[in-house]
């Protein structure tokens, strides 16, 4: 199986990003970092030594996360690759040898458009892999062809309802996704506040709109896979109770929930009639 991987930079930490790319670069034919940073800025937030088969993109503009990994995938199919990692910059692989390896153990495949790994909160039978209705967008082992059948990723997300887009309209094309349990890809959230034993992540009110904008359109256009329940709990139990009680911006983020939620309600009645 020959891969490679691609990371997708704004503002990187330097030591996150070196252990991001770490985990994985040893084994890769070849890493993309995509810069999003503004180009004026991206000399700061460059390092040459990462590896020998580390090679810096991107475009003029911050294009958003879609957009660079259509563009990698379309350079995966002319350079002969079979399978495209696809990472944030904020995430981590605890053992990407083992993951790998199992992947490896599973194709060739004809089913499955992409492999990932557990995230926190979402785990699977240790040393199992499980049908899922999506993984993240981070850690995932794409089938390159597989994914460009499909239309790759939606662009017009640039960073929110990425994977949900993409996994619901492979499981539509026919296409399963799995992860693989025991295995866990670390994240490094933005803006985190404690709270007791758990950790609350603060969205910015925009991050809030295009999060819960983009949800009701997955419920729009996928109801058959798109689970309203929890949405609904999260969206307009959980994190309006987590706003007025612990974060700052009350009012902006709860208006940001507002609006987003007029114009989704609108989105799917125009959609579904």
């Amino acid at each position: 199986m020959r891969f490679c991987a691609c990371v997708v930079t704004y503002y990187p930490d330097e030591q996150l990003l070196r252990e991001n790319v770490a985990c994985y670069q040893p084994f890769a034919e070849r890493v993309y970092v995509w810069q999003n940073t503004p180009i004026a800025e991206r000399g700061r937030y460059q390092w040459n030594d990462l590896g020998d088969n580390v090679v810096w993109i991107g475009e003029d503009t911050n294009v958003g996360i879609s957009h660079a990994l259509n563009a990698v995938l379309r350079r995966c199919q002319e350079e002969g690759f079979d399978y495209l990692l696809t990472m944030d910059q904020d995430s981590r692989f605890e053992d990407f040898s083992h993951f790998l390896g199992s992947v490896e153990r599973q194709l060739p495949s004809r089913e499955v458009i992409s492999f990932g790994p557990e995230t926190p909160g979402v785990s699977a039978p240790k040393g199992e892999w499980r049908e899922m209705d999506y993984i993240i967008t981070s850690g995932a082992m794409v089938d390159v062809k597989k994914a460009l059948s499909i239309g790759g990723y939606r662009e017009e997300f640039l960073v929110d309802g990425i994977d949900l887009d993409f996994c619901f309209k492979a499981k539509k094309a026919g296409f399963k996704v799995m992860m693989l349990g025991g295995v866990l890809l670390n994240q490094q959230f933005g803006e985190t506040i404690q709270v007791g034993e758990k950790r609350i992540v603060s969205y910015s009110p925009q991050r809030l709109y295009n999060i819960v904008l983009s949800q009701w359109m997955m419920w729009a256009e996928y109801p058959q896979y798109f689970k309203k329940g929890h949405f609904l709990k999260i969206f307009y139990l959980g994190e309006p109770h987590h706003i007025v009680c612990f974060q700052k911006n009350k009012l902006s983020k709860l208006l940001a929930i507002a609006k987003a939620t007029c114009k989704g309600i609108a989105y799917r009645f125009r959609f579904t009639n």
